[in-house]
C-alpha cells in the first residue's frame, strides 16, 4: 500500500507536497510567462519518479514531446503511450462504458452521453428548456436498451443509425417498405424474438425487462411526436453524434481490429497517456476528443479505488478550462478515494466559467473549492487576485488615522485616531508583484500557496514558495 505521506516534493525545506495532497487536487494560477510551467514541470516530474500513471492532456503543438522529455528524463520512458488519429490505437469509450459493471443500467450509458453533448456543443445544456433535456434522455435510454436487446454494440454509428431509421409517422411505421430498409425496424424484430429466448430460459437482463417499453417508444411514442418536437429532439442528438461517426474522432473512438484499445486501465499498470491532439492544430476536434477521454479516465478510476489498485494515477491539465465539463464539478469531491491527482493549471479563475453554462461561477467556484492546493503566480487578472485575496481571509488589525485642519486664523488643528479594522492577509496587489524567472529575478518564479486546513511551518494560512528555472 502506498504511504500517503510521502512527499513528492518540498514547497520549503520544512513543508511537503505529499501523495495525499495529490489526491486532494491542484490548481496553479498565473499569467502569462509567470512561471507556470516551471512548477508543473517540478509536480509532473515528482509524480513520475513516484511511479504515477497519468492522463495528460495538450494545448499546444509541443506539449507532447515535453511531456516526453520528463517522462524519459525519470526513466519511463517506455511507458508513453501516444494516442493521437495517427496512433496504432484507440479507444470504444461508448461501448466500454455500456460493459462497465452495472452498465446494463441504460442511464449510466445515457448520462455519459449527455456530458459528452454538453462538450461537443461547446458549454453546458442545462441552459435549454427542461422538456427538452428530459425528452432527450428519454429517447437515448430506449436507443440503447434497443441496441442491447438485439446484441448490437452501443457505438455513436448504430445510435445514429437507429434514430434516423426511426419512423416518424403511424403510416410509415406500417409500411412494407419501411419496414424492409429501416434499421430500427429491423432492431425491433430482433429484440422481440431476443426477448422470448431470454424469458424462455429465465435469464432477463434488465434491458429486457423494459422492453415493452422500449418498443412502445419507438412503434408508438416517436412516430406520433409532434412534428416540431421530434426534430428538436433528434437535432440534439445529431449535433453531437455527428462529431463521432466521420474523421478523426471516429478513428479515435470506434473499434478497428487493425488497432490496439488503450483504455484507461493502463494507467493503473503505470501508462503515461499522452492525448497528443492539441487544441492549436485540432482546434474542436482536439478539444472534444480528449476531453471525452479524460471524462472516460475519472468515471474509470472512480471505480478501481486504491485499496484494490494501489498504483497512484493522475490527471494533468495545462489550459484545463478547454477540457472541465460539468462532471468534473461533481466528481472531483469524490476522485481522491480512488487514488487519482488532479493537477490543473489556468490563467484565470473566469477562465473555468466558459464551458459550464448556466450558474457557470457557482459551479466554477465549487470545481476550485474541491482543489485542495492552490498556487498563485504572477497575475494580472483582477478577478483572481480577488479571488486570492480573499481566499486567503482577513484579519483584524490597528488601524491610525490622522488629519489635519487650518481656521481663519490659520491655525493649525490636528487629531488623530486608532482603530481595529479588518484588513486582507493578503492584499490583491501582492498578486502581481511575484517573481517571473527569467534573467532579472535570476531565472527564480514565486507563488503563494494555499492549502484548505493547512497551517504552514511559518505558522500562517500562506506560504511564500520559489522554483528555479534552471
Amino acid at each position: 500500500m502506498i504511504n500517503l505521506d510521502m512527499p513528492l516534493f518540498m514547497l520549503t525545506p520544512e513543508d511537503p507536497w505529499t501523495v495525499r495532497d495529490s489526491f486532494e487536487g491542484c490548481n496553479l494560477f498565473g499569467g502569462t510567462g509567470s512561471g507556470k510551467t516551471t512548477s508543473l514541470k517540478t509536480l509532473v516530474k515528482a509524480m513520475l519518479e513516484a511511479q504515477y500513471g497519468m492522463c495528460l492532456t495538450t494545448v499546444k503543438p509541443d506539449d507532447t514531446l515535453m511531456y516526453k522529455q520528463w517522462a524519459e528524463e525519470s526513466g519511463r520512458g517506455d511507458q508513453i503511450v501516444i494516442f493521437k488519429p495517427d496512433s496504432p490505437f484507440y479507444y470504444d469509450f461508448l461501448d466500454r462504458a455500456s460493459r462497465f459493471e452495472n452498465g446494463s443500467d441504460s442511464t449510466q450509458v445515457t448520462g455519459l452521453w449527455m456530458t459528452m453533448t454538453e462538450i461537443a456543443n461547446g458549454g453546458s445544456i442545462g441552459g435549454k428548456d427542461p422538456y427538452w433535456v428530459l425528452a432527450l434522455r428519454y429517447m437515448l435510454v430506449n436507443c440503447i436498451d434497443l441496441l442491447k436487446c438485439c446484441d448490437e454494440k452501443i457505438t455513436a454509428v448504430n445510435m445514429y443509425r437507429l434514430v434516423i431509421s426511426a419512423a416518424t409517422s403511424d403510416m410509415q411505421f406500417n409500411s412494407a417498405s419501411f419496414r424492409e430498409k429501416s434499421y430500427c425496424f429491423k432492431c425491433l424484430s430482433i429484440a422481440n424474438d431476443n426477448c422470448d429466448i431470454a424469458e424462455s430460459k429465465g435469464d432477463m437482463a434488465m434491458h429486457f425487462e423494459d422492453i415493452g417499453f422500449t418498443i412502445d417508444y419507438w412503434s408508438n411514442e416517436f412516430p406520433t411526436l409532434n412534428e416540431k418536437t421530434r426534430s428538436i429532439i433528434v437535432s440534439l442528438f445529431t449535433s453531437t453524434a455527428a462529431a463521432f461517426i466521420r474523421g478523426n474522432l471516429k478513428k479515435l473512438f470506434v473499434t478497428d481490429d487493425k488497432r490496439r484499445s488503450v483504455p484507461p486501465e493502463i494507467a493503473r499498470d503505470g501508462a503515461i497517456i499522452i492525448l497528443d491532439l492539441p487544441i492549436k492544430e485540432y482546434e474542436v476536434t482536439g478539444k472534444i476528443a480528449q476531453s471525452v477521454y479524460k471524462l472516460m479516465f475519472s468515471k474509470t478510476m472512480e471505480r478501481m479505488p486504491i485499496s484494490k489498485y494501489p498504483r497512484p494515477v493522475a490527471i494533468v491539465s495545462d489550459e484545463a478550462y478547454h477540457f472541465v465539463s460539468s462532471y468534473d464539478v461533481d466528481n472531483q469531491a469524490t476522485l481522491r478515494s480512488s487514488g487519482t491527482a488532479s493537477v490543473y493549471i489556468a490563467q484565470s479563475v473566469s477562465s473555468y466559467q466558459i464551458n459550464l453554462g448556466e450558474n457557470s461561477e457557482a459551479k466554477a467556484n465549487n470545481f476550485l473549492g474541491n482543489l485542495s492546493t492552490k498556487l498563485f503566480f504572477a497575475n494580472s487578472d483582477n478577478a483572481t487576485n480577488d479571488y486570492a485575496s480573499k481566499l486567503f481571509g482577513e484579519r483584524w488589525g490597528m488601524q491610525a488615522t490622522s488629519s489635519s485642519s487650518f481656521d481663519d486664523e490659520k491655525d493649525a488643528k490636528m487629531s488623530a485616531s486608532i482603530s481595529e479594522q479588518k484588513r486582507s492577509i493578503i492584499e490583491p496587489i501582492e498578486f502581481t508583484n511575484l517573481l517571473r524567472g527569467g534573467a532579472n529575478n535570476d531565472y527564480i518564479t514565486s507563488a503563494i500557496v494555499h492549502q484548505i486546513g493547512r497551517t504552514w511551518s511559518n505558522g500562517q494560512n500562506y506560504l511564500h514558495t520559489y522554483f528555479d528555472q534552471q
